[in-house]
C-alpha cells in the first residue's frame, strides 16, 4: 500500500492540559507545501475542551482523494475520533455504496513521554494572521525549527498522520512547544515552512461541528485504546 494511503490510517497526538481553551473560533492553517500527503484547506476549530480539525485529502490518496478528513478531540473524555473519507469505488468494494468513510476512536493517554527537545526565546516578536507572537527556536536537535508562538489561542494539540516506527509520530517541534503557546508559524532556517496560520476568526463554534454523521464504518481491526500514539 502506498504511503498516501497509510498516512490516514493512524494518528499520534500529544496529550495536553484538560483546562478549557481560552479561545473560541477557527484558525485556518497552511501545512507543508512540499509534502504531497499534507492536508489542504485546514481549519482548526476550538471551543472549551474540544477541538476539531478538518482538511481536504490529497488527490493522490486512494482512500478518497478530494474528500474531507475530520479529527475530533474531546479532552473532557480523552477521546479522539478520526473520520476518514473513502472514494465511491472503495465504498462499492466494501459493500456499502452509501458509505462516506471509516471511523476510528482512540483513547488519548494521560501523558506523552520521551520528549527530548524544548524551545528557547529569541527575544523578537512579530504579527501573523493579526495576532502578536513571540519567536522561539527549538533546542536539542540537529536541525532546529524556529517558531512564533502566541498565548492567545489556548493550548496546542497536533494530531499527526503516520504510524509507529520510522517516520511515524509527531515532528520534533510539536513536543518542543510544550505549554509555551500555539504556533502561528513554524519554519526551518532554510525557509521551509511546516505550519502557518493564514487567518484567525474568533467567534461562536456550533456544537454540530463535533457531531459524527451517519455513513461512517468502524475501521476493521483498528479499534481500541492507544493505537497510533
Amino acid at each position: 500500500m502506498r504511503r498516501s494511503a497509510l498516512c490516514f490510517l493512524s494518528l499520534a497526538a500529544l496529550a495536553a492540559p484538560l483546562s478549557a481553551q481560552a479561545f473560541e473560533g477557527v484558525v485556518m492553517i497552511k501545512g507543508d507545501s512540499t509534502d504531497a500527503n499534507a492536508l489542504t484547506n485546514q481549519k482548526w476549530y476550538m471551543k472549551s475542551t474540544q477541538m476539531a480539525i478538518t482538511g481536504t485529502v490529497p488527490s493522490t490518496s486512494p482512500m478518497g482523494g478530494g474528500g474531507e478528513l475530520k479529527i475530533l478531540i474531546d479532552w473532557s473524555t480523552r477521546k479522539m475520533t478520526m473520520l476518514v473519507p473513502i472514494s465511491p469505488e472503495m465504498a462499492g468494494r466494501m459493500g456499502g455504496m452509501g458509505m462516506k468513510g471509516m471511523k476510528r476512536v482512540i483513547d488519548i493517554p494521560e501523558s506523552k513521554a520521551g520528549a527530548t527537545t524544548g524551545v528557547k526565546p529569541l527575544g523578537t516578536s512579530e504579527m501573523i494572521a493579526g495576532h502578536k507572537c513571540d519567536d522561539y527556536e527549538e533546542t536539542g536537535t540537529k536541525t532546529p525549527h524556529q517558531m512564533c508562538l502566541t498565548t492567545e489561542l489556548g493550548h496546542f494539540t497536533y494530531p499527526q498522520t503516520g504510524g509507529r516506527g520510522r517516520g511515524g509520530g509527531a515532528p520534533s517541534w510539536v513536543s518542543a512547544i510544550g505549554d509555551n503557546g500555539f504556533p502561528l508559524k513554524v519554519w526551518t532556517p532554510g525557509g521551509k515552512v511546516d505550519f502557518e496560520a493564514t487567518e484567525v476568526k474568533p467567534g461562536h463554534v456550533p456544537a454540530s461541528i463535533w457531531v459524527i454523521p451517519d455513513g461512517y464504518m468502524e475501521m476493521p481491526g483498528m479499534g481500541g485504546s492507544g493505537g497510533g500514539f
